[in-house]
């Protein structure tokens, strides 16, 4: 683990790999723990797992709604601080809603994007609901109680046990603080659709084949509007780089082969 103060914090990291930078971005209940599978496969960049504000052993705030923006500000001054003008991101599931957020307020700071097991548009009604109901769970009943409404929709139904066992121990181990926040910060976020039809740069969509939480036809949305690239992992859930990380890290590897990087 390593620290980078930025942003009027300082943030908990990963790193791995020599090149370029690369920023990675976690999903909800989760932490730059979730990356490591995937860290030590990736080939052609400097890849750095952040914990974002709330999360991990970043410092887990007050508990309000850390707006999705601020993420984006955070990553943008992450980068700044690791010394470059700009990065390759990679965001799973909540940390592609960040990225979204990122290439709608820095988008010069964006090299390339790829989305993993996420989605652009909004939540409904009755997903705005289930949030709530989530923030009642865990303040009610605590974070094994969320975990186990969680898991039918992160894994896929015969994911391995020790798949089971990473969700778990990255849930029960953040901050009630943070993941509070993160559910009311998800639940009020825009539709940001239409930054997808704007993006001028590369972007790689990921889709898990039995992904509750994106299921295919909205990753689809996503890579159609930014007229990128989609790949779908079979037999796996929504976490993907639990699940499958040496499938997941070789479709990485080649687009960032294939795009290669463009001094600042």
């Amino acid at each position: 683990m390593k620290a980078i103060a930025a942003a009027g914090t300082t943030f908990a990291s990963r790193e791995a790999g020599t090149g370029p930078l690369a920023v990675l971005l976690h999903g909800f209940g989760m932490d730059s723990t979730m990356w490591r599978p995937v860290l030590e496969r990736l080939e052609g960049r400097r890849c750095v797992a952040i914990d974002m504000r709330g999360a991990g052993a970043t410092a887990p705030g007050s508990g309000q709604a850390i707006p999705l923006e601020q993420h984006a500000d955070d990553v943008a001054a992450v980068i700044a601080a690791c010394g470059q003008a700009r990065a390759d991101i990679v965001g799973f599931s909540m940390g592609g809603f960040v990225l979204l957020a990122l290439l709608e307020r820095h988008p010069d700071v964006v090299g390339s994007a790829v989305f993993v097991g996420t989605r652009a548009n909004a939540d409904d009604a009755a997903t705005r609901a289930g949030r709530d109901a989530l923030v009642r769970t865990l303040l009610e009943r605590g974070r094994g109680a969320a975990y186990r409404e969680l898991l039918p929709s992160l894994a896929a139904p015969d994911a391995p046990d020790h798949v089971r066992a990473q969700l778990r121990t990255m849930l029960e181990a953040q901050p009630y603080e943070g993941l509070i926040a993160a559910l009311r910060a998800m639940r009020e976020r825009p539709d940001r659709e239409a930054v997808l039809s704007q993006v001028r740069v590369p972007v790689l969509v990921v889709a898990g084949e039995h992904d509750a939480f994106a299921p295919a036809p909205l990753p689809q949305q996503m890579a159609q509007a930014a007229g990128a690239q989609m790949e779908v992992i079979a037999g796996v859930g929504h976490t993907m780089p639990l699940e499958a990380p040496d499938t997941l890290a070789r479709l990485i590897t080649a687009f960032w082969a294939r795009v290669g990087y463009v001094t600042p």
